[in-house]
């Protein structure tokens, strides 16, 4: 039911009356989000194989959960079925379209919303529209239905109806992507100036969704798996900057882990360098290692503004032959404003998140 608070009060009651039990105790973990903590006690449970698999997606590992799928060896048809979906939706984080390609192409029952993404944007890629309509028409009815349910048994549950709204909404988005990003024909180019309008109104969508991981993150998955369909590398800055969001959702929620994840695809990418660093400053600067954070920002600081730098150096040790800080403050805001403004915003961002860190 998505009952956060439901299944702690439950946890809470459990506890004060007895020992949980360890699958207690992974539903009470999971809840709240921290999957990490949960993961060790899967090795001391039984039949959560399924819980498992979902848990390592939800850390960003589709690698183990794919290398753990193909090792599970089951009778059982439904959590086969299952796992299949786990498969598929694997497969597609990881961008093997190829492999993808086969296991859509089986026609799979999709019983997981990221295997219902992940076959309707590999239709999307192999231009097998029919294919793709098939699992858009699939997928609404589906959703449509648990929203009807929710409607007959007068449920006033906002956030249990709230996620299949956000899953339609995704595959809004990915059917949209095939005229908004020219993805239906080799011939249409996209420019950098449609791309930018795209990338707008996906960000004003996004600002109107709840902010929260579970809500944001299937919505960003999709659309750096748009991203990647465009040729000629006009995707990979605006993929990059969707990763650092990722890594700021994590870091939000204090998964440290799952956001170092994030932030080592986008240090990959070799692009976006600024952004990146800034991002790695704020995840250093929370994990506990101040130290290794200022000396990323001090060497940015460096290499991207060094006549700012003596700007800077100049203007301050010419104030405190005057009246100090007051006269370097306001000397050093009036050269600011000679400067781009972009610029100036970037490097201001560096001065403010080493100060705070410095601070601390």
């Amino acid at each position: 039911l998505s009952d956060v608070d439901g299944v702690a009060g439950a946890f809470e009651t459990i506890r004060s009356c007895a020992e949980p039990t360890i699958n207690d105790r992974i539903l009470s973990l999971e809840a709240d989000g921290n999957y990490w903590d949960a993961l060790p006690l899967y090795e001391h449970s039984s039949n959560v194989k399924l819980s498992y698999v979902k848990c390592l997606l939800r850390l960003n590992e589709p690698r183990l959960a794919l290398n753990e799928i193909s090792e599970s060896l089951t009778n059982d048809s439904d959590l086969l079925e299952k796992l299949r979906s786990c498969q598929i939706e694997a497969t597609w984080r990881l961008q093997q379209w190829d492999n993808l390609t086969k296991l859509v192409n089986t026609k799979p029952e999709l019983a997981t919303c990221g295997a219902t993404y992940a076959g309707v944007i590999c239709s999307l890629k192999n231009r097998q529209f029919d294919s793709m309509d098939d699992f858009l028409g699939k997928a609404r009815t589906r959703l449509v239905n648990a929203l009807a349910a929710m409607t007959i048994e007068d449920s006033d549950t906002y956030t249990q109806a709230y996620k299949y709204v956000t899953q339609l909404h995704v595959l809004s988005e990915i059917e949209d992507a095939k005229a908004s990003l020219k993805l239906q024909d080799d011939h249409e180019i996209l420019s950098p100036e449609e791309l930018i309008k795209q990338l707008n109104i996906w960000q004003n969508r996004a600002s109107r969704a709840v902010q929260c991981t579970s809500i944001l993150e299937p919505i960003l998955n999709a659309r750096r798996s748009l991203l990647s369909l465009l040729e000629g590398g006009i995707g990979r800055a605006p993929f990059c900057d969707l990763l650092l969001q990722s890594c700021r959702l994590a870091r939000h929620d204090g998964h440290l882990q799952v956001a170092w994840s994030y932030l080592s695809q986008a240090k990959a990418m070799n692009v976006n360098q600024f952004e990146v660093e800034m991002e790695e400053a704020r995840y250093l600067f929370q994990k506990g290692s101040q130290v290794q954070a200022i000396q990323i920002l001090s060497n940015l600081l460096k290499r991207k503004f060094p006549s700012k730098l003596q700007q800077m150096k100049a203007i301050c040790d010419s104030g405190k032959k005057f009246s100090g800080s007051g006269r370097c403050s306001g000397d050093l805001k009036k050269a600011l404003e000679k400067e781009p403004k972009e610029e100036n915003e970037n490097f201001v961002k560096v001065c403010s998140v080493m100060h705070f860190s410095a601070a601390v």
